[in-house]
């Protein structure tokens, strides 16, 4: 696999033994604990839009709050496409708290104004 932690992109080789994960390849520290991380629980950041009505814009982007176990980012994409907001949106407010009861937020990364 390939550290994304930095521009270096390290080729890590990672192997599970009894006592633990073997991390090979790694340039610092950083990179074991991102290939246990990949292989024990792997999490991605997710961006996506929400539908905003009476706005000057009909989508605001968001972006989690920090990174979403992988196997629930379907689930969060179609949560948040079940919601229609109203405007204004303020760019950073928090537009849908702890998503599907996970503990992490949708954040707005841009902002919307009342259509005039």
């Amino acid at each position: 696999m390939v550290c994304t932690l930095c521009p270096m992109g390290c080729q890590l080789e990672i192997t599970g033994t009894l006592a633990g994960y073997q991390v090979k390849g790694n340039s610092c520290p950083r990179g074991q604990g991102y290939a246990i991380q990949e292989v024990t629980d792997p999490r991605r950041r997710v961006t996506s839009t929400m539908r905003v009505n009476n706005g000057n814009r009909k989508l605001v982007s968001v972006k989690s709050s920090e990174a979403i176990p992988k196997d629930r980012i379907f689930d969060v994409i179609q949560a948040i496409s079940e919601i229609d907001l109203e405007a204004p949106i303020q760019d950073g407010a928090v537009l849908l708290a702890n998503v599907l009861g996970i503990g992490i937020d949708m954040i707005a990364t841009s902002q919307v104004t009342k259509k005039t």
